[in-house]
């Protein structure tokens, strides 16, 4: 049976490409933590050229492994079914809860930024990911349970991120304001419920298109390094939240806080993800040749 990735895939230039960027990713991201006096407008730069690369890095990611339609199919549903959401709770607080965002995330599109879109896409992406080895979904073929199991738990994997990241961006940061407030850290719990829910509407969208799509199952990796990509992105985004709070903003309550918790949330999921890649490189048939 041939693999999806080939024997030298892992010294491929979109390898190579993938890992260069995530490298990118955490050096901005350290760059904007460590370095001492740094300006908001630099401190926006760095950020977004970190999210940026993991952007490209969970699309090429996605094309390697999917290919380019479903790719596309993927950032379609995530785009359309993100902003529509997003749009109609902005206009009626459902599903997330009454908020509006403020400019400092650039241009908007129906009154939402448009960098929001392809984080949803991104974020969206490795969580499905790291769902698949969570699980021991080593394949593209989706059959049975696995059709709304794998939705089910990567919607949980990606609610882990917006536990951490939402009170940051909103309450710290203001890039967009609930208009009651909330009672997690100024964020209304309504909006965990709401991101759970969309989530899980695109990625169990695309679930059924992927088992409509491929025949059979078959073995797409034996490289270890295919898998870890994904994690690694996750990791930084974990990072990126743990380090601050521990360095930077030590004595904010909701920086160390959100820190604390992504211990627990964010850095579990990353922990438990790289020992199931090494429990199954060595004790099952996934990884070998």
């Amino acid at each position: 049976m041939a693999d999806f990735v080939s024997r030298n895939d892992d010294k491929s230039t979109i390898f190579m490409l993938m890992w260069i960027l995530l490298a990118i990713s955490f050096v901005s991201m350290l760059t904007g933590i460590f370095v001492p006096d740094i300006s908001s407008t630099f401190l926006y730069l760095l950020t977004f050229l970190s999210n940026l690369c993991l952007f490209f890095t969970a699309l090429m990611h996605c094309i390697k492994f999917y290919g380019i339609k479903n790719t596309i199919a993927l950032f379609i549903l995530s785009w359309v079914i993100s902003n529509f959401f997003e749009t109609l709770s902005i206009a009626v607080g459902f599903p997330f809860g009454n908020y509006h965002y403020t400019d400092s995330l650039g241009i908007k599109f129906l009154n939402v930024p448009i960098i929001i879109m392809p984080a949803y896409f991104c974020m969206g992406y490795i969580s499905w990911i790291i769902t698949h080895i969570l699980i021991g979904q080593y394949s593209r073929k989706l059959e049975g349970i696995q059709i709304f199991l794998t939705p089910f738990i990567a919607s949980f994997v990606m609610v882990m991120w917006d536990i951490v990241m939402d009170p940051i961006m909103s309450t710290l940061d203001k890039n967009w304001i609930w208009e009651k407030g909330g009672s997690y850290y100024g964020v209304p719990v309504t909006n965990y419920l709401g991101w759970f829910f969309v989530v899980f509407i695109f990625l169990q969208v695309f679930a059924i298109i992927i088992s409509k799509t491929y025949k059979e199952v078959t073995n797409l990796s034996t490289k270890k390094s295919f898998w870890v990509i994904p994690v690694s992105g996750y990791a930084i985004m974990w990072l990126r939240y743990f380090l601050t709070a521990l360095i930077k903003e030590f004595n904010n309550e909701i920086y160390s806080s959100m820190g604390l918790i992504s211990v627990f949330t964010m850095c579990f999921v990353v922990v438990l993800s790289i020992i199931t890649i090494i429990y199954a490189g060595k004790n099952t048939a996934s990884f070998k040749r």
